[in-house]
């Protein structure tokens, strides 16, 4: 049997439950704001490529200004044929350029899910006094409230 010195030092089970429960405290805690950074870390995440995104299809409209002016293709001559609305790829022809960036923005963001009313991803381009402006609004995630979306509105000219 073993025999227990009254000199000996140790911890008795009130002092073990005690120590338990301050680290179950202190942990929980820790737990909480680890889960807050994550999410905010995400939802960075999600604006960084929501704005790379934005950038390419900027600079692919730029790019398609170098064309022919009396190309059909050039956005000088038909600015309209560059406006989309990204929700659905399948409404775009395989050649076209509104096709690459719908699938560029579903393979970062996700497809179109539909849950928050807010929830947008448009490309306007507009001719005015011989330049092009272009605006990209992308809205994503979020519930049937709005909660919790991840939002980039950029606005852009284009100089011939």
């Amino acid at each position: 049997m073993l025999q227990v010195k009254p000199n000996e030092k140790g911890f008795t089970l009130i002092e073990a439950v005690v120590a338990m429960v301050i680290f179950g405290i202190a942990f929980t805690g820790l737990y909480l704001v680890f889960g807050i950074a994550m999410k905010g870390a995400n939802d960075a995440q999600k604006r960084m490529h929501l704005n790379l995104i934005a950038n390419q299809i900027v600079e692919s409209i730029s790019a398609e200004t170098r064309r022919d002016p009396n190309d059909d293709l050039n956005p000088f001559k038909t600015p309209s044929i560059y406006n989309a609305d990204l929700q659905d790829c399948d409404s775009f022809g395989s050649s076209d350029i509104r096709n690459s960036w719908c699938n560029k923005l579903n393979e970062v963001v996700g497809g179109f899910q539909g849950t928050n009313s807010e929830q947008k991803r448009s490309v306007t381009v507009l001719k005015l006094d011989n330049n092009l402006y272009v605006d990209i609004h992308f809205v994503i995630g979020g519930d049937s409230r709005g909660n919790n979306t991840s939002e980039v509105v950029m606005a852009r000219r284009i100089r011939p």
